[in-house]
């Protein structure tokens, strides 16, 4: 596949307006109870009914916009909400998804086989970076994308990516400069049943959704 597949339109209307509400709700600070939705990530087997509403337009709608695959597509994801207010760069590094729990004996550690994401607000700020190898911005190795709403954004699971500030990346500001939030849910297709191992700063990995957190987004 390409580094980026990107899709415009990627929900139906009615399913774009009701996910961007609820995670609207279940981010705001004041509902959230000073927890970071960064830290709480959820695991849905795509056999299995849907629980809420980012579960199901995972199943319904998403997972039809995958690049082609040869072999066994994923069995489930994992996913989290996403909220960021300007600057929306600042605190994020260079990372790739992995699972911390596999291949403990060897120190290999598995990736997703993609990782996604679908924006929810338009902004011409926060890019999503991604590279083809090693991150850097010195050469250019690699390709980014805007929030457009609508728009499902696929990686491959093995690829290190940020969030970055427009003027980290392209050295000019937007004008006027972005005051919006960048709402998202990110979604990380694995071939297996990622481990429950939590690694610091999260608190929550592969959890099982039962309303407890984000109660905003049962349907």
């Amino acid at each position: 596949m390409d580094l980026l597949t990107v899709t415009s339109s990627a929900l139906a209307p009615e399913s774009l307006a009701g996910l961007r509400k609820r995670v609207a709700e279940a981010t705001e600070p004041d509902r959230a109870h000073g927890r970071n939705p960064y830290h709480y990530t959820f695991w849905y087997d795509l056999a299995a009914s849907p629980r809420n509403v980012v579960e199901q337009v995972v199943r319904d709608e998403l997972r039809g916009h995958l690049p082609a695959t040869e072999g066994a597509g994923p069995v489930g994801v994992e996913w989290w909400l996403g909220r960021l207010s300007a600057p929306y760069g600042t605190g994020f590094e260079f990372g790739v998804h992995r699972d911390f729990g596999e291949y403990r004996d060897t120190g290999v550690l598995a990736n997703p086989l993609y990782s996604s994401i679908i924006y929810l607000t338009t902004l011409e700020d926060g890019p999503l970076v991604v590279f083809r190898d090693l991150p850097s911005l010195q050469k250019p190795d690699y390709e980014c994308a805007f929030p457009r709403e609508n728009t499902f954004v696929v990686f491959p699971g093995d690829r290190w990516h940020a969030v970055l500030d427009r003027e980290e990346l392209l050295g000019a500001p937007a004008s006027p400069p972005e005051t919006g939030l960048r709402l998202t849910v990110v979604v990380n297709w694995w071939l297996h049943r990622l481990s429950t191992e939590v690694t610091e700063p999260m608190k929550l990995i592969a959890g099982e959704y039962d309303g407890t957190i984000h109660p905003e987004l049962r349907a």
